[in-house]
């Protein structure tokens, strides 16, 4: 298993997802391994400190959810690295970073720690 993060290394991670269950478990997941953690159904771009990473759960094929974060991220001064997650996620491989579904928690951490590592 990936290491839990030290309390120096901690960063805020912002989950989005539409699934309160998907919500809840990946933000489980990523406290239990260390990570200050800030789930939402929409994006906010007032987060104090503003997130290191930001986690998009696309539940599907749609575009508009995925491609309103994507503008509103490039909105941002400094916008943190979006890692997608969803059933489609290897279609967009032009994306930052994906990881399809179903993945594994030990995946989930891995990409978590690359990204934050960049």
């Amino acid at each position: 298993m990936v290491g839990i993060v030290k309390a120096s290394e901690r960063r805020l991670i912002q989950l989005l997802s539409e699934d309160p269950l998907m919500l809840r478990a990946l933000e489980r997941l990523l406290r239990r391994a260390g990570y200050e953690v800030v789930a939402t159904d929409t994006w906010s771009d007032r987060l104090s400190p503003p997130p290191a990473l930001v986690i998009v759960d696309v539940p599907d094929d749609r575009t508009g959810p995925g491609t309103l974060i994507e503008e509103k991220a490039r909105q941002c001064a400094g916008a943190p690295p979006i890692l997608w997650i969803g059933e489609s996620a290897a279609n967009h491989r032009e994306r930052e970073a994906c990881l399809a579904k179903p993945f594994t928690s030990h995946q989930l951490l891995a990409e978590v720690a690359s990204l934050l590592a960049r």
